[in-house]
C-alpha cells in the first residue's frame, strides 16, 4: 500500500477531525439546550401564574379563618360567660335536680322512665313531661298518685289514654312544678 501522506500530517489531520467533531457536538448540544429553554418558557410561566394564585388563596384563606377564630373564640367566652352566670347565680328559680330525684323517689319497680325532660317556663314555673313503660295498669296508678302527693307540683297530667291497656303500657306523664 502507497502512503501519499506523512505521518506528522496525518497526526495533524487526525487532530483537526476530532476537533472538527466535538465542535459539531458541541453545536447540537447547545442547539438542544435552546430549544428546550425555548419550550418551557411557557410551562414556566404557568407554574409561577400558579404559584402567585395559590399564595393568593393561601393568604385569603388564613386571613379569612383567623376571623372566624377570633369570631368562634368570642363566641365561646360569651357562652362560658352565660354559663357561669347561670351556674353561681342564687335564683329562685326551681332546680331540676330536685325534681329528678321527687320523680325517681317515687318510682315504684314496675316503672320504666325513658326519658325526663325539664322546661321552665316564663313565671317561674316548670313543666316536666316523663315517658316511659309500666308493666301493668296499677303499677302507672300507683306512680302518678304518688306524684300528686308531693309537695311542689301543682299538676300531675296523666291522659288516660295511657291506661288503656292492661300491662306493657307505653305512658306520658307532664307535671307542672311550682315555683319555690
Amino acid at each position: 500500500m502507497l502512503y501519499l501522506l506523512p505521518n506528522s500530517q496525518k497526526v495533524i489531520l487526525n487532530k483537526e477531525y476530532t476537533l472538527r467533531f466535538i465542535v459539531v457536538v458541541f453545536m447540537f448540544m447547545f442547539a438542544t439546550f435552546l430549544i428546550a429553554t425555548f419550550l418551557l418558557i411557557p410551562s414556566y410561566r404557568l407554574l409561577t401564574t400558579t404559584e402567585d394564585v395559590i399564595l393568593e388563596s393561601k393568604n385569603m384563606i388564613l386571613r379569612s379563618s383567623s376571623e372566624k377564630s377570633n369570631k368562634n373564640i368570642s363566641l365561646a367566652i360569651s357562652e362560658t360567660k352565660g354559663l357561669l352566670t347561670l351556674l353561681t347565680s342564687e335564683s329562685e328559680n326551681i332546680k331540676s335536680t330536685e325534681v329528678f330525684e321527687k320523680i325517681l323517689s317515687s318510682r315504684p319497680t314496675g316503672i320504666r322512665i325513658n326519658t325526663i325532660s325539664f322546661e321552665e317556663q316564663k313565671g317561674g314555673s316548670s313543666l316536666v313531661l316523663i315517658n316511659g313503660i309500666s308493666d301493668n295498669r296499677s303499677d302507672l296508678i300507683n306512680f302518678s298518685q304518688t306524684l300528686r302527693k308531693e309537695s311542689g307540683f301543682s299538676s300531675v297530667d296523666l291522659p288516660i289514654s295511657n291506661l288503656a291497656k292492661d300491662k306493657d303500657i307505653v305512658f306520658s306523664i307532664t307535671i307542672k312544678v311550682n315555683k319555690k
